[in-house]
């Protein structure tokens, strides 16, 4: 089969993480992968160094801000590709919204990797009106990753129009803990969040809440893993807390996860993230938001806590409740969070998208 994977950029994100390592486990089965990237990998492709070999990876050097030429290129290129399937991701769909019109012959898909209505209005009323038409008029068959997902899907787009749900995935890779060991020395109880430091991971107010537990004598050290080259980052760093290191960006994040006593998420809304499927391959107790697909996955005191909300307050009190865990109920729930990794592979995911795209 021969499948074209369309993404906006390679820089970061677990979306374009997501994709890469789809990309590879389909090239892995045998099939014919391109994957184009929108945007420049030069200014762009920080994931680009992870993508198999036997790909086929072309970048359209979209121009920065609105490219109307793009709308134009891209159904040339898919038409001298002639694939079997177009799978788009993000925002790549709005350059995309000519081609389900005129090649009949090829599959079309989008996987909506984020709440569905944010994910719609992100790129303006232009972006979203291009999902509602192409949904509707069954042109392209929208993809969920979780329950929720596929709520606020139905949410926003109605009763009458129809998706699919497949689980994200990940790949089962070694992990060497002691990679991180030196970068993480600090703190008699090490947390590791594992994201962009932006306004939707929320770390500003984890931030306060392990300063916070810290004023109470838990010696508690968050560590953050991810672009710190934000307006948020830099907040972060005026609030000049001995308690918190910002780490930057790792390629191996599953070594700081297993390094860590836990994994914390704080995010104010999130699809199904990634880094929480990471975490469960390292067996590693997930403390984390109750938003989006988390609360599909993450059963509060089997596999995993939830906070009652998204404020700091929320975060102090469930850091606190894993504090208290006695040593016994921390192993169960260390193994219950492994098992929980056994239906979220990248091939078990692969494997559901093959079955969907060759329908």
């Amino acid at each position: 089969m021969k499948i074209v994977e369309i993404i906006p950029q390679l820089h970061m994100g677990g979306a374009e993480m997501f994709t890469v390592n789809l990309c590879n486990e389909l090239v892995e089965k045998g099939h014919d992968v391109t994957l184009v990237v929108t945007n420049s990998l030069m200014k762009y492709g920080h994931f680009s160094k992870f993508v198999d070999a036997r790909i086929n990876l072309i970048s359209m050097n979209k121009r920065d801000g609105a490219d109307f030429k793009l709308f134009f290129r891209l159904p040339k290129l898919i038409k001298r590709l002639n694939p079997n399937v177009v799978h788009t991701h993000l925002g790549a769909i709005l350059y995309n919204i000519i081609s389900p019109f005129l090649f009949r012959n090829i599959k079309f898909f989008h996987t909506i990797h984020n709440e569905a209505k944010k994910e719609a209005e992100t790129g303006g009323k232009i972006s979203a009106l291009a999902r509602k038409v192409l949904f509707r008029l069954g042109l392209t068959i929208p993809v969920t990753i979780s329950k929720e997902s596929q709520n606020s899907f139905i949410k926003y787009y109605g009763n009458n129009v129809s998706s699919e749900l497949i689980l994200n995935g990940v790949p089962v890779v070694g992990i060497d803990k002691d990679n991180a060991k030196d970068d993480m020395s600090k703190g008699k109880i090490k947390l590791v969040n594992v994201a962009r430091i932006q306004p939707q991971k929320n770390q500003i107010e984890l931030v306060k809440a392990i300063d916070d537990l810290n004023k109470r004598n838990f010696e508690v050290h968050l560590y953050i893993v991810g672009a710190d080259d934000t307006p948020e980052a830099s907040q972060i760093r005026e609030l000049k807390s001995s308690n918190t290191t910002l780490l930057g960006r790792k390629l191996n994040p599953r070594d700081y996860i297993a390094y860590a006593d836990a994994f914390i998420l704080s995010s104010k809304y999130e699809g199904l993230p990634l880094t929480l499927i990471e975490c469960f391959a390292t067996g590693k107790i997930p403390i984390c938001t109750p938003v989006g697909g988390i609360p599909d996955l993450v059963k509060d005191g089997v596999n995993g806590l939830l906070a009652k909300g998204t404020m700091a307050d929320d975060l102090y009190c469930v850091i606190q409740k894993f504090i208290a865990l006695p040593i016994e109920k921390k192993q169960q729930m260390e193994i219950e969070s492994y098992k929980s990794f056994e239906s979220l592979t990248m091939n078990k995911c692969a494997l559901n998208y093959i079955e969907l795209f060759e329908r």
